[in-house]
C-alpha cells in the first residue's frame, strides 16, 4: 500500500511538471530562425525535474535560458548544405525510410511500401536532389516552406501559403499542395501531351465545370489563384465519392470513370486495393506524390537547400481591374518589368485584360498594388493609343515573353490552307510544332482534316520565313465537253465515287493525271460525274 501512495505521488509531481511546462512564457525567437533540438536537450532534460518547479526563479531562468538557446540562420544553414561531397550526404536505411514515411501519415492514409520507395530513391539520388532543390525554390511563391508569424504592434499576423490558405477554406488537407509539384513541377504555363493545362492541370471541359474561363484571351486554368480553388473543390467533391484522399489523387489524375471501373475489377475499397486494375500513369502518380511529400518534408534532414532567387516576389497582393487594360501600362507606371508582371499572370495570354463585361483580378507585389489603387486613372490613359484603338479595340502585339500555352501559341500565328497530301504530323514538322499544338489552336478533336481547311499555326521566324500562303485556285466554271465513245479504239474506265483524274492515273502504269486531262480535252478536270467514262490510252 505504501508503495502504492509513493508512486501516486510521483505522478502527481509529473503532472504538475507538465503544467508548468504548458503555462511557461514563450520565448521570443528572431524572424527566419530555428533552434537546433541538441542545443535544447542537455540545459532543459539533464537537470532535477522533481526540485526544478519548485525553483523560485524557475519561469524567469527558464526565458532567460531559452533566449539564449543557438540560432541558426536559415541562409546560413541552406548554404553549409552547398558543395558537400557525395559521400558526406546524409544516408537512411530501409527501416529508417519506412518510420519517417509512416510519420507522414494523417489526414491522408500513408504507409510505405517499395513503390515508394523507388521513387524516393530517385528523388534522393544526385540529379534527384537538383529536381527537389529547384521545386523548393519555386514553392517559395505557391507555399512558403515556413509559414512566417509578423509580431506589430502587438497583434500577431499569420500569412497563409497561397495554396495552404485555399485548401484550408475549401477543407481539402493541405498535404495535397504536393500534388501540384507532380502535376505541373510548379509551372503555371505547362501544357500536357492531352492537352491538360496549368499548375493543376485542368482539361478544358473539366476547369469550365469549375467556372474558369478558357479562351484565346483568358486562360484562368493557369491563374494560381483561381486554379488552385477549382483543384480544391474538385478534390473535396470527390472525397465525397470515395472517401479517401489517394482514392482522390487517383481520380484527379485519370479521371473517375478509371477509378470506378478499377474497383468494380478488383474488388477493393482503397489505392493499393485497386492498385493492379489501374493506368500505367495512375500506378506511378501516387507514389510519386508520396515521394514529393516525403522529400519536402525532410528536406532538412536530406541536406537540401531551394536553389535562391528562383522567386523574384513572393508578397503578392490581389487588385481590382474594371476596365481594358494592358499588363505593359501597368508595369510602366508601376515602375515593373513587364515579363515580371506577365510571369505574375500567366493567365491573360496575351497581356490584355478584358474588363468590358465583368472585372479580372490582377496580381501585383505587395508594395506596388497600393499605389495600383492610388494611380488608376493614371494607369488607364497611359499610351493607351499604342494598345488600344480609338473604338477601344486591342490592337497591341503578342510580345515573345509570353510563351506558349492554352489556346495560344508562342511565335508568329500563320493562316496554313491544308494541300493535297498533308497531314497532321507533316504540317507540325513543317512549322517546328507539334500535332497536339495545331489541334488545341484550331479546336480539332480528331487528327481528320480536308484539303482547302484553314488551320491557325504559331511558328518561330526560323520556321515561317520560307511560308508563302497558298491562295485558293478559283474554281472553274468551263464545261467538259462530250466525247464520242469508241471502245474499239481506247480503253476506258468508268468513274467511281470519289474519284479524281490523279487516283484514277495511279490504277494504270505508265499513265498520268495530265495525259487522261490531254486525252479526254478536260477544260475542268475536278467536274468529273459518277459513271463519265474515261479515256486512258489507246488501244494497240
Amino acid at each position: 500500500m505504501k508503495n502504492l501512495y509513493r508512486y501516486s505521488f510521483l505522478l502527481s509531481v509529473v503532472g504538475l511538471l507538465t503544467a508548468c511546462s504548458l503555462f511557461a512564457p514563450k520565448a521570443k525567437l528572431k524572424k527566419n530562425t530555428v533552434v537546433l533540438a541538441e542545443e535544447i536537450k542537455p540545459k532543459l532534460v539533464l537537470q532535477d525535474t522533481v526540485t526544478m518547479p519548485f525553483e523560485k526563479d524557475f519561469f524567469e531562468d527558464w526565458e532567460e535560458e531559452a533566449e539564449n538557446l543557438q540560432e541558426v540562420d536559415l541562409d546560413e544553414l541552406y548554404a553549409s548544405f552547398e558543395n558537400v561531397p557525395d559521400e558526406d550526404l546524409p544516408v537512411f536505411s530501409d527501416e529508417e525510410i519506412e518510420r519517417q514515411v509512416n510519420n507522414l501519415s494523417g489526414s491522408i492514409n500513408i504507409h510505405y511500401n517499395p513503390e515508394i520507395k523507388s521513387y524516393i530513391n530517385k528523388l534522393t539520388s544526385k540529379r534527384g536532389r537538383k529536381f527537389v532543390s529547384k521545386m523548393l525554390g519555386l514553392s517559395q511563391l505557391y507555399f512558403p516552406i515556413f509559414d512566417q508569424i509578423f509580431v506589430e504592434e502587438g497583434l500577431s499576423q499569420l500569412y497563409f501559403p497561397i495554396f495552404d490558405q485555399i485548401f484550408i477554406e475549401e477543407g481539402v488537407p493541405k498535404e495535397l499542395k504536393y500534388a501540384a509539384v507532380v502535376e505541373s513541377a510548379l509551372l503555371p504555363n505547362i501544357m500536357s501531351r492531352a492537352g491538360a493545362v496549368g499548375l493543376w492541370q485542368f482539361m478544358r471541359g473539366t476547369g469550365r465545370m469549375y467556372d474558369l474561363q478558357v479562351g484565346y484571351t483568358v486562360d484562368e486554368r493557369c491563374d494560381m489563384y483561381k486554379s488552385t480553388r477549382a483543384a480544391a473543390r474538385y478534390m473535396r467533391n470527390l472525397y465525397a465519392t470515395y472517401g479517401d484522399w489517394l482514392l482522390v489523387l487517383a481520380a484527379y489524375n485519370c479521371g473517375p470513370g478509371n477509378v470506378n471501373k478499377a474497383m468494380t475489377r478488383s474488388g477493393g475499397t482503397d489505392f493499393w486495393g485497386i492498385y493492379d486494375k489501374l493506368p500505367k500513369e495512375t500506378r506511378r502518380h501516387i507514389p510519386k506524390f508520396i515521394a514529393t511529400y516525403y522529400a519536402f518534408h525532410y528536406h532538412k534532414d536530406l541536406m537540401i537547400a531551394p536553389i535562391r532567387d528562383m522567386v523574384k516576389y513572393t508578397q503578392l497582393r490581389r487588385v481590382r481591374v474594371d476596365k481594358p487594360i494592358h499588363l505593359g501600362q501597368v508595369a510602366t507606371v508601376l515602375n515593373l518589368q513587364e515579363k515580371d508582371l506577365a510571369k505574375l499572370n500567366r493567365n491573360f495570354l496575351c497581356g490584355y485584360i478584358p474588363a468590358k463585361k465583368k472585372p479580372y483580378k490582377l496580381i501585383l507585389p505587395a508594395n506596388e498594388a497600393s499605389l495600383f489603387d492610388a494611380y488608376q486613372d493614371s494607369i488607364y490613359a497611359h499610351n493607351r493609343s499604342a494598345y488600344f484603338s480609338k473604338n477601344g479595340k486591342f490592337i497591341a502585339k503578342r510580345k515573345d515573353f509570353y510563351p506558349i500555352y492554352g489556346a495560344l501559341g508562342a511565335g508568329k500565328p500563320i493562316v496554313y490552307r491544308v494541300r493535297r497530301g498533308d497531314v497532321l504530323g507533316k504540317i507540325a514538322r513543317r512549322f517546328g510544332t507539334s500535332v497536339r499544338n495545331i489541334k488545341n489552336w484550331n479546336g480539332l478533336r480528331s487528327d481528320r482534316i480536308r484539303i482547302g481547311q484553314k488551320l491557325r499555326v504559331y511558328t518561330s521566324a526560323k520556321y515561317s520565313r520560307n511560308y508563302k500562303p497558298t491562295k485558293a485556285t478559283p474554281k472553274s466554271t468551263a464545261k467538259n465537253i462530250k466525247l464520242p465513245y469508241l471502245p474499239n479504239k481506247y480503253v476506258y474506265h468508268t468513274v467511281k465515287k470519289g474519284e479524281n483524274c490523279w487516283t484514277i492515273a495511279k490504277k494504270y502504269e505508265g499513265i498520268t493525271q495530265q495525259k487522261i486531262v490531254e486525252l479526254n480535252q478536260l477544260a475542268n478536270p475536278q467536274a468529273l460525274r459518277i459513271g463519265q467514262k474515261l479515256r486512258i490510252k489507246e488501244k494497240n
